[in-house]
């Protein structure tokens, strides 16, 4: 796609093989974050009046809140626990590994990924 001032937008399909290379945050932080939203979001359903299979519509607020907590709660994680500095490291990106296995080690499964040797 170009737009008007000449800048383009590349639409590209990431195989789940590739997460871990393309999209770290994705791994880290994005999955978790949509798992807290939707435990939220479970728990409020508990607390309406509503009938099993009836659409339950959230306020703009109330989606805001959620998303709000979710991320306090993974902030809270990460101090707690070092949970997103932990997570680069599963995807290779430790800056502060003394060695190469700390790098290697997340690729060495993908040499067997189908997508992944396509793209070499």
């Amino acid at each position: 796609m170009i737009y008007p001032d000449n800048t383009t937008t590349v639409i590209k399909y990431i195989d789940e093989c590739c997460t871990l290379i393309y999209q770290p945050c994705g791994v880290i932080v994005n999955k978790v974050l949509k798992q807290k939203i939707r435990a939220t979001y479970f728990n409020h359903l508990l607390t309406t009046s509503s009938h099993p299979g009836e659409q339950v519509k959230v306020s703009r607020e109330i989606l805001v809140k959620f998303i709000e907590d979710a991320y306090s709660q993974i902030n809270d994680d990460q101090i707690r626990n070092n949970c997103i500095s932990q997570g680069f490291g599963k995807c290779g990106l430790n800056s502060f590994a003394m060695d190469m296995d700390a790098f290697e080690s997340p690729l060495d499964g993908l040499d067997k990924n189908k997508v992944y040797n396509l793209l070499q």
